[in-house]
């Protein structure tokens, strides 16, 4: 069982589905005018439950995948952690600096290995931009903007 990915996951679903199983027991299964709010939760978190150990089961006594072979190797480990950093910096500057800038340098981080930096600086602004005045104009929907608007 010792670094067996597939059993690991098993694992996490396990807890994941009897955490949803728990959180369903809460709501109402049942109205009068029918199923509640908390019966489709609760069949799909007990179906989960089912379904998780049987791939239990089956991760136990079939081929084991290694938690190990399943690491990236070589420069894609470098692409995930700038992407991991991108998304984190994203997530804490998209308040206070808005859209264009975290955006840009999400962008920026997820493209600077596979193109020179003076075109993915520039291309990473652009792309920003082009989504703001999208989601704003085209979808109507608003994104975190500065003080100027951007």
């Amino acid at each position: 069982m010792k670094g067996n990915a597939g059993v690991w996951a098993g694992v996490a679903l396990l807890v994941f589905s009897g955490v949803l199983l728990q959180q369903s027991l809460q709501l109402e299964y049942a109205n009068s005018l029918g199923p509640g709010p908390g019966f489709l939760p609760r069949w799909l978190s007990g179906i989960l439950m089912a379904v998780t150990l049987l791939y239990l089961w089956d991760s136990i006594r079939h081929e084991v995948i290694r938690v190990a072979d399943l690491w990236p190797k070589g420069d894609a480990r470098y692409d995930i952690g700038l992407m991991l950093l991108g998304l984190v910096l994203f997530a804490l500057l998209v308040e206070t600096t808005g859209f264009v800038i975290a955006g840009s340098q999400l962008i920026f981080l997820m493209t600077v290995r596979k193109f020179r930096w003076q075109y993915a600086a520039v291309a990473s602004v652009g792309i920003a931009v082009m989504l703001l005045l999208a989601f704003e104009k085209l979808l109507g929907v608003a994104l975190p903007v500065n003080e100027f608007g951007w």
